[in-house]
């Protein structure tokens, strides 16, 4: 999208109070975002600029509890796979079909299958039509039925979209036009708090957050998907879509993530089932190690020990490290 003019409302206006410059990838990431959810409102569209401000500040809430980015781009060190052994690989498979046959059959899928889905499980093109409709963001199941439009297989668009701050939390001017019954279905309420997001794999297994209103059908599968993701210790956006779909999470016996924390220092998060053998967890580690660096460094020696230390109590305030004439 292109950069709004130097406006008080504006691209860079928006990004500055973000605490992010507007050539950011996060920012960048942030805006094409809240521009696709349609919450980017037109420039002599004032009294909307604060809520897409907030919106934006939320889903960078979002990507740091997720720990990675919003949709834009992935982070190769982040999290790694290393490869198993054959017979681990079987056993990785074979402990997913089990969880995911336990998770089939926990009263919250259950219940959501059968009241939602009349227990129709969806394909994946299904499932991503059902998550990116603003009908059931919006609406509960009882009032989509009163309105003789079908859960399923419906067809619905943003037609307006609106909110002010009102004493008691947003007020909310949605209406949603239903292409495949030719109807339209307004929401004109007050939620004390901000929406929230359901966040699932888009076409590309970006990850994508779907608008939930209180008492919505995507409201209910949100509640149910914290459930399961936090009791199978899955990733939160895998839930959705295997209540929806039946396939299962893919899990990992085991990961290892590289860490940087605000000094720059690495460190390796590693993450194991207790059956992986020690051969492909050295393996890992090994393979963890080369990703920070070029060759692994070995012991340091004394002489090389007490040269640091030397040098390290003579460095100043500013971290500077005096020449080698001055030392």
């Amino acid at each position: 999208m292109a950069a709004r003019g130097a406006t008080k409302h504006s691209k860079k206006w928006f990004a500055r109070n973000l605490g992010l410059s507007v050539t950011n990838e996060r920012f960048a990431a942030i805006w094409d975002q809240i521009d696709e959810d349609g919450n980017l409102p037109r420039d002599d569209d004032e009294e909307n600029w604060d809520f897409a401000l907030h919106e934006a500040r939320k889903l960078l809430a979002y990507e740091e509890k997720l720990g990675g980015r919003v949709r834009r781009q992935r982070d190769p060190d982040k999290q790694i796979t290393p490869t198993l052994e054959e017979a681990e690989s079987r056993r990785a498979n074979a402990m997913m079909l089990y969880w995911a046959k336990n998770a089939a059959c926990e009263q919250e899928v259950c219940s959501f299958r059968k009241r939602v889905l009349n227990h129709q499980l969806l394909t994946r093109q299904e499932a991503r039509q059902f998550l990116a409709s603003p009908m059931l963001s919006v609406f509960s199941q009882h009032e989509i039925e009163k309105a003789g439009v079908p859960i399923l297989g419906h067809a619905a668009r943003w037609k307006r979209k609106g909110v002010e701050r009102v004493d008691t939390g947003f007020c909310w001017h949605l209406v949603v036009e239903v292409e495949s019954a030719a109807i339209e279905m307004s929401y004109d309420r007050i939620t004390t708090g901000p929406i929230e997001h359901l966040w699932y794999p888009g076409i590309d297994d970006w990850g994508t957050a779907a608008e939930v209103w209180p008492q919505s059908v995507m409201h209910d599968l949100l509640r149910a998907s914290e459930s399961i993701a936090e009791r199978y210790g899955w990733v939160k956006g895998q839930a959705p879509m295997f209540i929806l779909t039946g396939i299962m999470p893919l899990t990992h016996a085991l990961t290892f993530t590289i860490d940087h924390d605000a000094l720059g220092r690495q460190s390796i998060i590693m993450t194991i089932e207790p059956w992986v053998t020690k051969k492909t967890v050295m393996r890992a580690y090994h393979q963890a190690q080369q990703k920070i660096y070029s060759s692994v460094p070995g012991p340091i020696g004394e002489q090389n020990a007490a040269i640091f230390e030397f040098i390290i109590e003579r460095m100043d305030a500013n971290g500077d490290i005096p020449s080698i004439r001055t030392l």
